[in-house]
């Protein structure tokens, strides 16, 4: 084999080993698609885009709730009867607040009995139902299953959107499957982060009274 045709091969192996790579939608085409929600715009999200940032939160997987915190079903396209809620750390203890429902939906208080806690998104289909979690570690396809744009004020207000096809099957990776507005939450570093900031702290507490 000549060494042009051996790297020429190479290449391809490498190639087709490798994780399909998806493109992430922007904001405004997001907005767009579930404002006109497949071509009626009169059963749409009707979100106001600039009343968002344009760019999604790096740190999404976990959350604290904040009192008067509520999320609220906007827009589905799916056509599965997706459902969200909330779950703890480990993704058990699986509470739902939000259903397909009827447009815009009425705002769900909740207060979670853990903290951090997780989001989830049930596909509720048969016979595999699917779980997605915002904390992608937990997700059976270890992905990313949402993008979360918070308000322009910078207030504790946020949109979700999700997607909820396996990236092993045919998967859109469009996040327009399910959207919810959440308000009176904070994302927080995950657990294991929060534990090793604390030993930190501590450890530097414990240099100074050295010191002294």
């Amino acid at each position: 084999m000549k060494p042009f045709k051996g790297i020429a091969v190479a290449v391809i192996l490498l190639a087709s080993s490798l994780q399909t790579v998806y493109a992430v939608p922007i904001f405004s085409d997001l907005v767009a698609t579930v404002n006109n929600n497949n071509g009626d715009p009169t059963n749409g999200a009707n979100i106001t885009e600039a009343n968002f940032n344009s760019t999604a939160l790096s740190m999404d997987d976990f959350w604290t709730a904040m009192s008067g915190s509520k999320m609220k079903f906007r827009s589905e396209l799916s056509g599965y009867g997706n459902t969200m809620g909330i779950a703890d750390a480990d993704g058990n203890n699986k509470v739902e607040f939000l259903s397909e429902g009827t447009q815009p939906g009425a705002w769900s208080p909740f207060t979670p009995g853990y903290s951090p806690f997780t989001f989830y998104l049930s596909t509720n289909t048969s016979p595999n139902n699917n779980y997605w979690f915002s904390a992608e570690s937990l997700n059976s396809d270890l992905e990313n299953h949402l993008l979360v744009f918070q308000a322009a004020d910078n207030s504790k207000k946020f949109l979700f959107f999700w997607d909820d096809q396996d990236t092993a099957g045919n998967s859109d990776r469009d996040y327009n499957d399910f959207v919810a507005k959440v308000h009176g939450v904070e994302p927080v570093p995950a657990p294991a982060s929060l534990l090793l900031l604390g030993l930190g702290l501590a450890g530097l507490s414990l240099s100074r009274r050295k010191k002294k």
